[in-house]
């Protein structure tokens, strides 16, 4: 993984975010999607993120770890 240039960071609410590397990697960061308010409409499910490369958890909580 290489950080050439500057990851790009979507701010999808609460803890969550979105990251592109500048060689294309994918990591999602505390994953909280559907039930998210501030999480904007288009990632609202897992389906609509594409693939995710790396999954990282910084904390224990129920919602992180929701399938819906």
């Amino acid at each position: 993984m290489s950080f050439a240039a500057p990851p790009d960071i979507t701010y999808l609410g609460h803890s969550t975010f979105l990251m592109h590397t500048s060689d294309g990697i994918r990591i999602l960061l505390d994953p909280w999607l559907k039930n998210n308010p501030s999480c904007p409409s288009q990632y609202k499910s897992a389906e609509m993120l594409g693939k995710i490369d790396i999954l990282l958890i910084t904390h224990m909580h129920s919602d992180n770890f929701s399938k819906s």
